[in-house]
């Protein structure tokens, strides 16, 4: 993503659509082209109503800032998302992402199959354990 030239940062909040162009400027970092933000409304609150306001409201927003990135990066509202973080024996390097899944298996009350999950390692392990964030 950071070798193109612009991309979309997009917020589905729980109570309003928020979105950002950035672009690299010479030094790698980033710059700040357009921003956006807008209430879901009495509709974005119910269930049932939710992705229909978010897909007016994203399809409005892009229309009418004219944004051309390819790129996005998205952030879902904590009530769509499952976080849990675990500290792991300590472990060889390759067999961690064995462990990870097992655990996974074990506390995601869905079939791995049918969720998109991935993990973090938290800094380097101490004490031979492992922290990880799934």
């Amino acid at each position: 993503m950071l070798n193109t030239k612009s991309f979309l940062a997009v917020d589905f909040g729980a109570g309003s659509l928020k979105l950002a162009e950035f672009e690299l400027n010479e030094t790698g970092g980033l710059r700040l082209k357009q921003y956006g933000l807008k209430s879901l409304g009495a509709e974005g609150t119910q269930e049932s109503a939710r992705e229909a306001a978010i897909q007016g409201l994203l399809q409005g927003m892009l229309a009418e800032k004219g944004i051309k990135a390819k790129n996005v990066n998205v952030c879902a509202p904590g009530f769509h998302v499952f976080s849990k973080f675990v500290k792991l024996p300590p472990v060889d390097a390759g067999k961690v992402t064995q462990m990870i899944q097992y655990e996974a298996q074990q506390n995601v009350p869905f079939p791995l199959e049918e969720v998109v999950w991935d993990y973090q390692i938290l800094g380097q392990p101490r004490a031979g354990n492992w922290r990880c964030c799934w």
